[in-house]
């Protein structure tokens, strides 16, 4: 259970943003991730790991009200601790900072979309249980957006977006 491997989780977000005291929810948002977690050393051997996660993609797309929101996350990583319960049961704890760019708008016609772009701190855990695993985890951020057509820019939001998981650990 204390080794590294391939992840592959699937998500549903619940991200918010704003300025300063006023947020908007921005609809649940499915997302999809792939990455490696790497252990590099084990204090306490087959009980305790301590490595790094990386993730190499994470996409997702939320609606809202005809609204739509792209999600595109490439290369997230931190450091990661592990602790095995025994050979089938352990838990991951993390905190990994991810860039985070999100494409937004209404895409009909005559409609401008606009891009944010900026980065989340995400502290989060998982169980596993053999392959499989559960998380939580909770983007804590900020993005400035910009007019694609590049006439605006609509200023720096705040971003907060608590995420649940289900995947797979190989």
């Amino acid at each position: 259970m204390v080794s590294s491997g391939i992840f592959l989780d699937f998500g549903l977000s619940f991200p918010t943003s704003g300025y300063s005291n006023v947020s908007s929810f921005l609809g649940i948002t499915p997302t999809i991730s792939i990455g490696n977690k790497f252990i590099f050393t084990q204090p306490v051997e087959d009980k305790i790991g301590i490595g790094m996660n990386v993730t190499w993609l994470t996409l997702g797309v939320g609606v809202k009200d005809g609204y739509k929101s792209i999600y595109f996350e490439p290369l997230r990583f931190g450091p990661t601790g592990c602790y095995a319960f025994n050979d089938q049961m352990a838990v991951d704890v993390f905190v990994d900072l991810m860039p985070t760019f999100i494409l937004n708008g209404t895409f009909n016609d005559g409609d401008d979309a606009f891009i944010d772009a900026g980065f989340q701190v995400v502290p989060g855990g998982r169980f596993r249980y053999k392959l499989f695993s559960v998380g939580v985890e909770l983007g804590i951020g900020r993005v400035t957006g910009i007019d694609i057509d590049g006439n605006y820019t609509h200023g720096t939001l705040s971003i907060l977006a608590p995420r649940i998981t289900a995947g797979f650990k190989f």
